[in-house]
């Protein structure tokens, strides 16, 4: 049976054949504070861009959005007939090496999950996970836990438990319509590495979304080429056929050439991509 937020995505797209949606960081959300010039500075994206949906961020690196402000950025979009939907990046606030996890081995941490999920389905019907999803935490105590398994085969252990117990049942208990997406990243080679799984995930939550973005080949670190934003949107449909809502890309490391960020959103949306995010509001509007 769909739920609330599938059914709402299914009588609205932006375009005759897909959907657009702009992903709203904690730090863009809780920059809107006066209405009116955030609205000046809204109306070049807003012009030129059939926006459907706005994605409002409560949680990223132990940084709040209080649901005040969540409601109140809310209804500006819907205001402007964009459906809003919450989103949430478990990324830990010491970003040194810019990829840290939460830890699902500390019961705080694990709270901050629990209260960043609570938050969302008291405001929205539909919450999207950054592809932050993932766990690579080495301290102490995941060391203890993991014990003799693997890294891999802890990792999973943790990550189902979490999906299910944590976030699946927090969400539905407070709001039985929620919609959970997990997002999953273009680095497919290591998933099992760092806890997603492709073969139990995809059936706990909802539905699914795909991160399509690429970068510089010459220079980038994460060596991905241009064609994967097509590849990894029809890998994942078939990880969860019909259920993979759509793809998302950002700007960074590719403006060496405008046609290369432009490649992101044509193989996405080649791909048959029901929904394309644009990541994120504050890249994408007039500055301050």
């Amino acid at each position: 049976m769909k739920n609330k937020g599938l059914i709402e995505r299914e009588q609205k797209m932006s375009y005759k054949n897909f959907n657009v949606a702009v992903y709203c960081p904690v730090g863009n959300v809780n920059e809107i504070q006066d209405l009116e010039e955030f609205d000046r500075r809204f109306a070049l994206l807003y012009k030129n861009v059939k926006l459907g949906r706005a994605y409002l961020e409560c949680f990223r690196g132990m940084e709040w959005a209080t649901k005040e402000q969540l409601l109140k950025v809310k209804a500006y979009f819907e205001s402007k007939g964009i459906a809003t939907s919450g989103g949430i990046t478990t990324c830990a606030a010491d970003q040194n090496d810019g990829f840290n996890s939460l830890c699902y081995s500390s019961e705080e941490d694990v709270e901050i999950l629990r209260k960043a999920v609570a938050l969302n389905a008291e405001v929205f019907d539909e919450l999207i996970f950054d592809d932050f999803y993932f766990y690579n935490c080495r301290c102490r105590k995941c060391i203890e836990q993991k014990g003799t398994k693997t890294w891999k085969e802890f990792r999973l252990e943790k990550m189902k438990y979490i999906t299910e117990e944590v976030v699946m049942k927090t969400a539905k208990s407070i709001n039985p319509e929620m919609n959970v997406i997990i997002k999953y990243p273009q680095w497919f080679e290591v998933y099992n590495e760092t806890g997603y799984d492709l073969t139990t995930q995809p059936q706990i939550a909802d539905t699914i979304y795909t991160g399509t973005e690429t970068r510089n080949p010459d220079y980038a670190g994460q060596h991905l080429p241009k064609y994967l934003s097509y590849f990894v949107m029809r890998y994942l449909e078939s990880a969860a056929p019909g259920r993979n809502l759509g793809g998302w890309f950002d700007p960074y490391e590719c403006t060496y050439n405008l046609t290369s960020y432009l490649e992101q959103g044509y193989l996405t949306l080649f791909a048959k991509a029901r929904e394309v995010t644009l990541f994120c509001l504050g890249s994408l509007i007039e500055a301050p």
